[in-house]
């Protein structure tokens, strides 16, 4: 999933006509993805919810949901 925004990251900047798209696209990933990962894990900490209850919530998503989900919490 990651190699997927990257390249379409890459494409998208290659576009522009930026040389260093490469670079670029993974800063973007790194900015983007960052606070997302930090927004779940304050939250899970702050509202204290229980692992059960994050597994249940879980296979209540989409299997796109799912993947992006494991994406970021790794």
């Amino acid at each position: 999933m990651l190699a997927a925004l990257n390249n379409i990251l890459t494409n998208s900047i290659n576009s522009l006509g930026f040389n260093c798209s490469e670079e670029l696209s993974k800063f973007a990933q790194v900015r983007t993805l960052t606070p997302i990962k930090t927004i779940k894990a304050f939250s899970e900490y702050v509202s204290g919810i229980h692992r059960t209850t994050i597994v249940k919530n879980l296979q209540k998503l989409s299997e796109n949901e799912f993947c992006l989900y494991t994406q970021l919490s790794n």
